[in-house]
């Protein structure tokens, strides 16, 4: 479990960039008494969950076999092209490093982005709704090799400014 009423001390929001993001938010929980609120402040801002430095925890790739989580659509609809996730990895560590460049990736230097559409959401989200997001590993067909899993981000399009919410957030793995 990475947040479940609190996040996993082996993660981190720390390296998040154009969002606000309140891991104890009280007004959206799907179950039990929090969730965490998202709002994005900028186009292209990223809620970016990291495997913290000094962890004595790492999840190599061939353990991981996604990531499921709940997500709330806010107050408004949330329109499946409105959010984009991607997973991040690295050969060197298994933690995340900004600048880690141990993964070589296409000439953008990117890993893929996959928008909600791709992940079986067919349709717009009402509002005030919660639907399971599930991302699979083996589902992202752009990504290159790489050793562990280091984070994950969930990324807004341009002028998408609503708050949405996430909650139960885990990591699947491998028995």
């Amino acid at each position: 479990t990475i947040y479940d009423e609190k996040l996993n001390p082996n993660w981190t929001f720390d390296f998040s960039r154009g969002m606000e993001i309140d891991p104890a938010d009280t007004t959206h929980p799907h179950t039990g008494t929090k969730s965490i609120a998202i709002s994005p402040l900028q186009d292209y801002g990223t809620a970016l969950l990291a495997v913290r430095e000094g962890v004595t925890q790492t999840y190599p790739y061939s353990a991981v076999l996604g990531f499921s989580f709940w997500l709330n659509s806010g107050a408004d609809t949330l329109n499946t092209d409105a959010l984009a996730l991607t997973v991040l990895g690295s050969n060197d560590y298994g933690y995340y490093a900004p600048n880690d460049k141990s993964v070589v990736t296409d000439a953008k230097n990117f890993f893929s982005e996959t928008r909600l559409y791709y992940l079986d959401i067919n349709r717009s989200l009402p509002p005030n709704t919660w639907v399971q997001v599930v991302l699979w590993l083996d589902s992202l067909p752009y990504d290159p090799p790489y050793k562990n899993v280091t984070g994950l981000y969930i990324k807004n399009d341009a002028a998408f400014r609503q708050t949405f919410y996430i909650d139960q957030l885990d990591l699947v793995l491998a028995k």
